[in-house]
């Protein structure tokens, strides 16, 4: 894991971490909707979700992935939000939090 994070620190060199600070200010002031249709796609699969296992999936955890939802289409340059785009970042967070659940106990209260 130290070679990992080490890793991590030779490639967000404080450049690039200032480029990608600008880049996630200035796309959170763009401008977004969300058309009805897909409001009520993301209503019904926060209901799913909860309904499956409560403790699971909690409204810090929607309003998480909502905010990454958001920031990927707008990088993409979408300032309408698509189901496709939703369900891209739904694959991207369940390929975080297996990552972080692959990571050994020590180090998974750090990554979190």
């Amino acid at each position: 894991i130290d070679s990992i994070y080490n890793g991590i620190e030779t490639y967000l060199t404080p450049e690039l971490l200032t480029k990608i600070r600008t880049f996630l200010t200035f796309v959170q002031n763009l401008k977004y909707t969300v058309p009805d249709a897909v409001q009520e796609a993301l209503q019904g699969d926060f209901v799913e979700r909860r309904r499956a296992d409560s403790n699971a999936f909690s409204v810090d955890d929607f309003h998480s992935l909502l905010v990454l939802t958001r920031l990927l289409s707008l990088s993409l340059g979408q300032s309408c939000l698509s189901l496709d785009v939703f369900s891209r970042a739904k694959d991207l967070e369940a390929e975080r939090l297996t990552r972080i659940n692959s990571l050994p106990r020590s180090a998974t209260s750090a990554a979190s």
